[in-house]
């Protein structure tokens, strides 16, 4: 079980299972949105569980 939220306490969220290796992204789109670059780790949709603040996400999932 890994455990995540966001920086301000509002989300919370739990994701079993192994993590695949991370992966960063230098790309301007990926620049412009974070300031510098991108890391992020896919993980299937069924594997993570909002345990608080699911109705402040709005982001578009990959449908895996």
């Amino acid at each position: 079980m890994h455990k995540g939220s966001c920086l301000c306490g509002e989300i919370s969220f739990e994701v079993s299972g192994d993590l695949p290796k991370p992966t960063a992204c230098h790309c301007s789109q990926c620049r412009r949105h974070s300031g510098h670059y991108e890391a992020s780790v896919d993980v299937l949709r069924s594997s993570v569980k909002m345990v608080m603040g699911s109705g402040l996400v709005h982001s578009l999932m990959r449908p895996w």
